[in-house]
């Protein structure tokens, strides 16, 4: 059972998380934008507003790898489309992000 408050809960969670935690650590982050449980992280290439879509592509890969499914999409394929289930626990959203953090800084690395 998850009711609004709850998801909008999540929602929040999820919205500062990305971009306090992840975003301002990550140089390819352009963005990161969206409504309600659907977020987009757009990837760019460091220090310029050019697409980075191959980093796209392996931030994707990498997620996949660890379980966790997000689509991508864009005009140039550079954001990573992320719409979580409305009935995530606030624990499968911290795997969630956990999850995505560590497929960025694998794809960066590479």
């Amino acid at each position: 059972f998850n009711d609004t408050a709850t998801t909008e809960i999540y929602t929040l969670s999820l919205h500062d998380a990305l971009p306090i935690c992840i975003a301002e650590e990550m140089p390819n982050i352009g963005e990161v934008r969206g409504k309600g449980l659907m977020i987009g992280v757009e990837f760019v290439e460091p220090g310029s507003k050019n697409p980075d879509s191959p980093t796209t592509g392996k931030v994707m890969e990498e997620a996949k790898s660890q379980g966790l499914l997000i689509g991508k999409g864009g005009i140039h394929g550079n954001v990573l489309r992320i719409a979580p289930p409305l009935s995530i626990t606030s624990e499968e959203a911290d795997e969630g992000l956990e999850k995505l953090h560590n497929a960025m800084q694998r794809a960066i690395e590479d």
